[in-house]
């Protein structure tokens, strides 16, 4: 009887341990707990599905070995909480996400274990930056892929502050430490204020920093050094190349003895100029189609140098060969200001008589859109863009009507055809049709049209509310007593259409619910 009694009491204790240790989670206290806890490891199960059951001891013993830490173990029923299931996105069962000060992290280890719960929470809310010394130091190069390594002066500087920062920001990525011991320094063949990015596979030397750290020049370093020497042309790492904002150097071509010769040599130049300039090969067989948007010849092999930031493009001459002294001597004419640049750019037709529709292309771009005098509305333009064709001739009759002429503009730019340069306030197209507004006076600050409604109704809304200018937009004589008797028939097909848009639009949602339904 007694035994009975102390396995009761056992059983009663372990019970409420348990229940102390993993929070139940509601649609009530799911946001707020989140909110008001910075590390917050989160179960979501069903407790019909077995698998739910099988882990669930791992789960709770993990939350037991780490109850003294500061991480708090939650779970969610969602057969009872399906709402808070569906907002987070769990398609399956056990999920497990880690809630990080604002982060969601997911797990996705194959082995759903004690051991690999503790090491997932542990390796996403250690420190994200430490101090080292010698030792300490050779076994963090031996446990992580890539470790920032920073040799500053003292915690109390700038530099120490801006290194925090930016591994707040890049923790799951890299291991960032740091130390103010000159002699560990030298040991590493750095000097103080010298940042090293430490590659565990790494084959070529490893990159180093030697201007004292700010946030930007960090995380722009980081950037460029986790890059290959050189590296083929991809859709996944071209925006990556672009975004750097520093020159990049083409090597297209269509052959494999091309990139074992000329491109072997091109390779041994690139590591003169790693971090200064970044080196690309681009298989033309590929992505032949894509090269015509760079503007040069399609004779391979060819050489080019793009600047990302003001979008101009150097093209070098193959006529002198590939020779490696030819393409060293071509690198250094670009930095010393000696190659003549060009955009990618299209032959404009003279405009015709009374079109007040301006068609740009990239030399004519900033003399149109950056008028400052002027409020420019733009339509970012592609020729398989049906709205976009649809939008022209609206365009062109809102050009002739909008007064006065020397206060404001519409214009066009067909952006397949043309580069966007780089003093463009605005030159990321995600999409056509991309419209929109420079305003005079303001060109760093311009006005995205916001909607998919093509009316000139709504266009001449739009440029009314955010032009600075005072803009009317009055129809000529003739033109007006031609539409005297079908001004009201033309509205009411207006509303019709932005009623059948609408509906359009319902249709769409309801087949967006189905599907992920």
């Amino acid at each position: 009887m007694k035994a009975l009694s102390l396995l009761s009491l056992f059983i009663t204790t372990l019970s409420a341990a348990r229940a102390v240790t993993i929070k139940n989670l509601n649609e009530d206290d799911f946001f707020p707990f989140i909110d008001s806890n910075p590390n917050v490891f989160v179960k979501y199960c069903a407790p019909w599905y077995s698998k739910c059951g099988e882990v669930q001891s791992e789960f709770e013993k993990a939350a037991e070995e780490l109850k003294d830490s500061k991480i708090i173990f939650a779970q969610v029923d969602c057969t009872l909480e399906q709402e808070i299931c569906i907002n987070n996105g769990v398609n399956k069962y056990p999920k497990f996400e880690l809630h990080r000060e604002g982060d969601i992290l997911e797990f996705r280890y194959k082995e759903d274990t004690a051991e690999n719960f503790k090491t997932f929470i542990n390796s996403f809310t250690s420190p994200s930056l430490t101090e080292v010394d010698e030792e300490t130091l050779e076994t963090i190069k031996k446990e992580n892929d890539k470790v920032i390594l920073a040799f500053i002066k003292s915690k109390d500087s700038d530099e120490y502050q801006s290194l925090y920062r930016v591994s707040q920001k890049l923790r799951d990525e890299y291991k960032f430490v740091f130390s103010t011991d000159e002699k560990l320094a030298k040991k590493n063949n750095v000097e103080l204020n010298n940042t090293i990015f430490v590659k565990k596979f790494n084959t070529e030397k490893n990159d180093v920093l030697v201007e004292p750290i700010t946030d930007d020049i960090l995380t722009t370093f980081i950037n460029t050094a986790k890059l290959p020497l050189m590296d083929n042309l991809s859709s996944a790492n071209y925006n990556n190349y672009l975004d750097l904002e520093i020159p990049l150097f083409y090597f297209f071509t269509e052959k494999q003895e091309d990139i074992d010769t000329i491109g072997k040599n091109i390779e041994e130049i690139a590591r003169k100029y790693r971090l200064k300039m970044n080196f690309i090969y681009v298989d033309t067989e590929k992505y032949g189609e894509s090269v015509e948007n760079f503007g040069i010849e399609k004779k391979w092999p060819a050489i080019l140098i793009q600047d990302p930031k003001s979008k101009l493009k150097y093209s070098y001459d193959s006529t002198d060969g590939f020779d490696k002294e030819f393409i060293q001597k071509f690198i250094n004419d670009y930095f010393d200001g000696k190659i003549k640049s060009f955009y990618h750019s299209e032959n404009l037709e003279p405009r015709k008589p009374n079109d007040y529709l301006i068609r740009m292309n990239a030399y004519t771009f900033e003399e149109v859109a950056l008028d400052i005098t002027k409020d420019v509305f733009v339509l970012f333009y592609a020729e398989y863009c049906k709205p976009c064709r649809e939008s022209l001739p609206i365009l062109r009759e809102i050009a002739a009507e909008a007064e006065p002429k020397d206060k404001i503009t519409i214009a066009y730019i067909d952006a397949t055809l043309n580069d966007i340069p780089g003093k463009s306030p605005f030159n990321k197209i995600d999409g056509f049709p991309t419209m929109v507004l420079f305003r005079a006076n303001r060109k760093n600050e311009p006005v995205l049209y916001p909607t998919n409604d093509y009316y000139k109704s709504d266009y001449i809304d739009f440029i009314s509310q955010y032009s600075l200018n005072d803009i009317t937009f009055e129809k000529k004589e003739e033109e007006e007593e031609e539409s005297n008797g079908e001004e009201d028939n033309e509205e009411s097909k207006e509303e019709e259409k932005k009623e059948e848009k609408k509906e359009e639009k319902k249709e769409e949602k309801k087949e967006e619910k189905k599907d992920e339904l």
